[in-house]
C-alpha cells in the first residue's frame, strides 16, 4: 500500500474518532467547543497539507482559522494558533517516516505558525476594535438621552 495513501486514511479515521469522542466530551462540557473545534481545524488543515502540492490552500486554512478562533475569545488569541498549526508539521514528520524521504521539507513546515499566529492577532485586533465601536456608540447614545 501507498505510505501517502496509509497515513491519508489512518488521519481521516482519526477525524472520525475525534468527532466521536469530541460529541462525548461536548455533552459534559460544552463550554470547550471552542478549543475542541480549534483542533479539529487544525487536524483538518494537516490533512488537507497532506494532499496538497502547494502550500497556499494550508496556508489560507491556518489564517482564517486563526482568524475566527481569536475572533470568538481574543483574549485566549495565543491559544488558537498552538491548538491549529502543530498538525501540518506532526503529519509532516509522519509523511517523512512513512516514505522515507527527506527531514528537511517536514522540519521547514513548522513555518505553519506564521499564519496561524498572524490570523489570531489580526481576528484578536478586530474582536478589540468591534467592541471598543460598541462603546463608543453606547457611550454616544446615552449621552444624548
Amino acid at each position: 500500500m501507498n505510505p501517502r495513501l496509509l497515513l491519508t486514511m489512518t488521519v481521516f479515521h482519526t477525524l472520525v474518532v475525534y468527532l466521536l469522542c469530541a460529541a462525548l466530551l461536548l455533552w459534559h462540557w460544552p463550554r470547550l467547543w471552542l478549543p475542541v473545534f480549534a483542533l479539529f481545524l487544525g487536524l483538518l488543515t494537516g490533512l488537507v497539507d497532506l494532499q496538497s502540492q502547494e502550500p497556499q490552500l494550508p496556508a489560507l486554512l491556518l489564517l482564517a482559522s486563526g482568524f475566527f478562533m481569536a475572533s470568538a475569545r481574543p483574549r485566549e488569541a495565543w491559544l488558537w494558533p498552538l491548538l491549529i498549526a502543530p498538525w501540518i508539521p506532526v503529519l509532516g514528520l509522519a509523511r517523512a517516516a512513512l516514505e522515507f524521504t527527506s527531514w528537511s521539507q517536514a522540519l521547514t513546515s513548522a513555518v505553519a505558525f506564521v499564519p496561524a499566529f498572524i490570523g489570531a492577532g489580526a481576528g484578536a485586533l478586530v474582536a478589540r476594535a468591534g467592541r471598543f465601536q460598541i462603546q463608543v456608540l453606547d457611550s454616544s447614545a446615552s449621552s444624548k438621552s
